[in-house]
C-alpha cells in the first residue's frame, strides 16, 4: 500500500506542478519538485512518478534485463 500511495501523491505533484509552472523558470520548477519527490518516496516506490517510466522500465525486464527486473504484477499497481 505505501508504495501505491507514494506514486499517487508523486504523480498528483507532478501533474500539479506541470499545470501550473508558467514563464521561463518552469523547466526549473518542474525539475525541482520531481528532484524532491524522488528524495521523499523514491526509496519506497522506486520513483516511478510518471506511468511512461513505469511501462519503460517493465518492456525493458520484459525484453531480457537481468538487473532490476520489474514484474508484470509490479507494474499494474503502478499504472
Amino acid at each position: 500500500l505505501a508504495p501505491c500511495l507514494v506514486e499517487l501523491i508523486g504523480t498528483t505533484m507532478l501533474c500539479f506542478t506541470v499545470g501550473t509552472a508558467q514563464g521561463a523558470l518552469a523547466p526549473l520548477a518542474i525539475g525541482s519538485m520531481l528532484m524532491v519527490m524522488i528524495y521523499m518516496g523514491g526509496w519506497i516506490s522506486g520513483g516511478h512518478f510518471n506511468p511512461a517510466v513505469t511501462l519503460a522500465v517493465l518492456a525493458r525486464s520484459l525484453l531480457g534485463a537481468t538487473h532490476g527486473v520489474f514484474t508484470r504484477r509490479q507494474a499494474a499497481r503502478y499504472v
